[in-house]
């Protein structure tokens, strides 16, 4: 379907619901029959309206190929349901937005995706928090609150915060947090990678996953089984610590699911094993330097020893952590074996290069 299809059929949506919602009788009729035909004296009894009334209601819906009347029963047709189905979406999102108007209005939604958006009806019942001038940390509490009442937790974590990052740490050390997954900019991976505290527990941890975006994204959104978070920017791109939405029914969860998937799928996972290789551990200035004389042409651990100017021991042991990673193969030799990369640092060049970027 091109643009300018899309755009007509929109208008065309849109009309039909501005038709019914200018009568107060339209919409009661259309709601009144979208669980299942009613008769007449059924919508007079439901909508305490007299029989010409609702008869004149019914006549301009037939007209607009909304309604039919089978026998004695006038039910929805398909174009009718699929209308009903619409309007009782943007009624409920109406309520979503009048429910935490303060929270929707300040704040910056350029980063909900659109499709998302539209399903803001789900977040219907779930709780504003606001700091106060009395207790400025109130929303900071209230999801620490919440993130140490579960075991697995999915953040797309917009800011560099090493205040959140100290509950995490804590959580995953104490093992109450049994999985930690992270979508984060390179900006702030960055930032992790040169702090060796959250490289220790952040990045060379087994129970933690991180995803990293190109994009700085503009929402801080939660999620885990038993509930679901989200707080925003303001317009004018700063962060706003001091209001939370915090969901815990099944449409929230659904809701804050479907968020965090759209952007674990867009983006890439961060190459752990060679963050760890080159930046978690003393001597990875050492590790980047023999890989990078075998990207150029396959040296035996003796032409390396010439080449580096460094003790053939030495090179030794780093060349068996590189083969532990399996970076680098070695030749079929007895003795003076060539070393040769792999295919995979082939296809790891990219991380290789992003990587060897933050050795001090």
């Amino acid at each position: 379907m091109t643009n300018l299809q899309t755009k007509k059929e929109l208008n065309k949506e849109f009309n039909s619901i501005k038709y019914i919602l200018t009568s107060t009788m339209r919409s009661k009729l259309i709601l009144a029959m979208y669980k299942n035909p009613k008769n007449l004296d059924e919508l007079r009894n439901e909508l305490k309206k007299p029989s010409a009334t609702i008869l004149h209601g019914l006549k301009e819906l037939e007209a607009k190929n909304l309604v039919k009347k089978v026998q004695k029963q006038y039910q929805l047709t398909s174009n009718g349901f699929l209308l009903a189905t619409n309007l009782i979406k943007l009624i409920e999102n109406w309520s979503s937005l009048n429910n935490n108007t303060s929270f929707w209005d300040n704040h910056t939604l350029k980063d909900i995706p659109k499709e998302h958006l539209k399903n803001l009806h789900l977040l219907n019942d779930a709780t504003y928090v606001t700091s106060t001038t009395s207790d400025l940390s109130h929303a900071f509490n209230s999801y620490i609150k919440l993130i140490s009442s579960t075991q697995e937790l999915k953040v797309i974590m917009p800011i560099y915060s090493e205040n959140h990052f100290k509950h995490m740490i804590d959580l995953l050390k104490k093992n109450r947090l049994k999985y930690l997954e992270l979508i984060m900019s390179e900006n702030i991976l960055n930032s992790i990678r040169l702090n060796r505290h959250l490289r220790k527990f952040l990045l060379n941890n087994k129970k933690v996953k991180i995803i990293c975006t190109e994009k700085n994204l503009k929402l801080f959104l939660t999620y885990s089984p038993d509930f679901m978070s989200l707080t925003l920017f303001f317009k004018d791109g700063h962060y706003d610590d001091s209001q939370i939405l915090i969901g815990k029914s099944e449409n929230a969860r659904k809701w804050g699911s479907k968020v965090y998937n759209h952007y674990e799928n867009k983006n890439n996972f961060v190459n752990k094993e060679l963050t760890n290789l080159i930046l978690g551990r003393k001597g990875g200035k050492t590790t980047t330097m023999i890989i990078d004389r075998l990207l150029e042409h396959p040296y035996n651990i003796n032409q390396l020893s010439n080449e580096l100017n460094l003790d053939y021991k030495t090179i030794k042991y780093h060349m068996k952590l590189i083969l532990k990673s399996k970076l680098v193969v070695q030749g079929e030799m007895k003795y003076g074996s060539l070393y040769y990369p792999t295919q995979k640092l082939i296809n790891n060049l990219k991380d290789y290069e992003q990587i060897k970027k933050y050795l001090k």
